[in-house]
């Protein structure tokens, strides 16, 4: 595709624009996520703009984020709380993280 090869979406010049997006789309799937009563399972769609924003942040930010998106998804994801919260947890932030870090490495080797 020479679409992509001349213009790649992660250029240094799209930057603050996707990252700026990214965090509207996360803030927006949590306040629907939010306001949604029956579980639909809405956490999965986090990972489309953590994917996006990975390539234009540093390794502590990413594991910031995906631990604000693991709060929004535990949090908004009407479980019941048991002892196997911390699990869950742990489940969805390390799956987060490392399709963060998978794409951050694939843009910046690229």
């Amino acid at each position: 595709m020479p679409l992509l090869k001349t213009r790649p979406w992660y250029a240094a010049a799209n930057s603050q624009r996707l990252t700026s997006i990214c965090f509207v789309v996360i803030a927006a799937l949590a306040t629907i996520d939010g306001f949604v009563v029956p579980f639909v399972g809405l956490g999965l769609l986090y990972l489309i703009p953590l994917a996006i924003a990975a390539a234009f942040l540093s390794i502590l930010q990413i594991g910031f984020l995906d631990a604000i998106c693991t709060g929004f998804w535990e949090g908004f994801s009407h479980l019941p709380y048991t002892e196997a919260w911390f699990l869950r947890a742990a489940f969805v932030f390390s799956s987060y993280t490392f399709v963060s870090l998978l794409v951050r490495k694939t843009v910046i080797c690229h």
